[in-house]
C-alpha cells in the first residue's frame, strides 16, 4: 500500500512540475527563405552557379560542391574575399551572389527567444516585444493615430508627456511610427525616437540570470 502511494505521489509531482515549467517554445524567426540562427551574420543569395569551397588540411581552398541560382545561404564570417557558410562550407565573393547583412531587428527577435516565457524584459516604460525596432518618448503631449478605412491618419486619443511607445516600424512617406494595435504616432519635436540594440537585450537578460527570483528585469 506504501510503494502505491509513493508511485502515485512521484507520478503527481511529476505531472505538477511539467505544468509549472514555462514554455519556452516559440515560432522559428524566418528572413526570407531562412532560418535566423545564432552566431548568423547575414545571407548569400545566388545569382549564378557557382562553386561551394571547403579548407583541406592544408588550409587552401578546394572545391566541394555546387550552389545553385535561387539557393540562399547563411553566412558566418567573411574574410576577404570569401564568406563562410555552415557545415565549414565558403563561397567566394563575385559576382554570382548577393549578400546582405542581417538586421539587428531579427537578431534581438532570436536573442529573446531566450527569455522565459514567465519573465518580462522592461526597457525604461516598455516591455521588449518581438518584432519592435525601438520606441519613442514623449517630450510633450501629442496626438496618436490610427487608420481609415482610405489608410488616412484620424486621432484616436492624447498621450502624455513623460510616456513610452514601442516601436515597430516607419513609413518615411508619412512620417508615421507604427505601435502596437494598429496605433500610430508621427514623427516630429513632440517625440524621441531611441532605437533597440542587441546589447540592451543581452544585458538584461544577462540582469535576469543574476536576478532569477524576479520575474521583471528593468533597465534604463
Amino acid at each position: 500500500m506504501r510503494k502505491f502511494q509513493a508511485i502515485s505521489f512521484l507520478i503527481a509531482f511529476v505531472l505538477l512540475f511539467s505544468f509549472a515549467m514555462p514554455n519556452q517554445t516559440s515560432a522559428k524567426v524566418m528572413w526570407g527563405k531562412v532560418e535566423v540562427t545564432t552566431g548568423m551574420t547575414g545571407k548569400v543569395e545566388i545569382l549564378k552557379d557557382t562553386d561551394l569551397l571547403k579548407k583541406d588540411s592544408n588550409g587552401k581552398f578546394i572545391k566541394s560542391g555546387k550552389a545553385k541560382k535561387g539557393k540562399v545561404y547563411r553566412t558566418v564570417s567573411y574574410k576577404s574575399p570569401y564568406y563562410g557558410l555552415e557545415k565549414g562550407l565558403f563561397i567566394k565573393k563575385t559576382s554570382s551572389i548577393r549578400y546582405t547583412a542581417i538586421p539587428e531587428t531579427l537578431l534581438i527577435d532570436k536573442q529573446l527567444e531566450k527569455t522565459p516565457a514567465n519573465k518580462k524584459l522592461i526597457w525604461g516604460k516598455v516591455e521588449i516585444k518581438k518584432g519592435m525596432t525601438g520606441k519613442a518618448t514623449v517630450l510633450k503631449n501629442t496626438t496618436l493615430w490610427k487608420l481609415d478605412k482610405k489608410k488616412k491618419p484620424v486621432k484616436y486619443k492624447t498621450v502624455k508627456a513623460g510616456s513610452e511607445i514601442r516601436i515597430y516600424s516607419y513609413n518615411s512617406k508619412t512620417k508615421l511610427y507604427k505601435s502596437d494595435s494598429g496605433v500610430y504616432i508621427k514623427n516630429d519635436k513632440n517625440i524621441k525616437y531611441t532605437a533597440l540594440k542587441l546589447k540592451t537585450v543581452t544585458d538584461l537578460q544577462k540582469k535576469l540570470n543574476e536576478t532569477d527570483e524576479l520575474d521583471v528585469i528593468t533597465i534604463e
